[in-house]
């Protein structure tokens, strides 16, 4: 956190060879989870708003950080908690940047809309979100193709039943 103080006070970081870089029109966004624990187990009675939603986060971050760094910090944004629709899209995107370095290995890759729904299901974890997403879709994929029976396939099908599987081309 002190390189950030160094950062959002003079707008610029030298590293100890004596660079230095620029960092005047730079904007920096940070993400935590900071202040989740405490959202997520709020009791509100009567009316609920954003903005005391964001003020248990502030409330939060308050007790986290020092006040030199608490002071520095433009804005908050809340982001609203991940929904099964928009992990759904997101693991899309990351199964189409798979095929896409697969593809580029020299090996096609398809991924059934079955076996997409069941991971979907069991990657699906509401507390973390998509953070552990890319990894659980590597790991199942990689799995599958590094099989011993599928070594010398250059086009792997991957299906679900009671399983993932290597689906035979028809």
């Amino acid at each position: 956190l002190n390189l950030l103080l160094q950062i959002m006070d003079d707008r610029r970081l030298t590293d100890s060879s004596g660079n230095t870089v620029d960092f005047s029109n730079t904007l920096i966004c940070m993400t935590s989870n900071i202040g989740c624990k405490e959202y997520m187990n709020k009791k509100t009675i009567g009316f609920n708003s954003p903005k005391n939603d964001i003020d248990i986060i502030k409330k939060s971050i308050k007790t986290k950080l020092s006040p030199e760094f608490c002071n520095r910090l433009d804005d908050i944004i809340l982001f609203n908690k991940i929904d099964k629709e928009s992990f759904g899209k997101i693991l899309q995107l990351e199964i189409d940047n798979l095929i896409k370095a697969y593809k580029e290995s020299g090996i096609g890759l398809q991924i059934t809309y079955n076996a997409i729904q069941q991971m979907q299901q069991l990657f699906w974890d509401e507390e973390n979100g998509v953070r552990w997403i890319r990894k659980n879709l590597h790991n199942t994929v990689n799995d599958i193709t590094f099989q011993e029976e599928n070594y010398s396939k250059t086009n792997i099908i991957i299906d679900y039943d009671d399983g993932f599987y290597c689906k035979e081309e028809s």
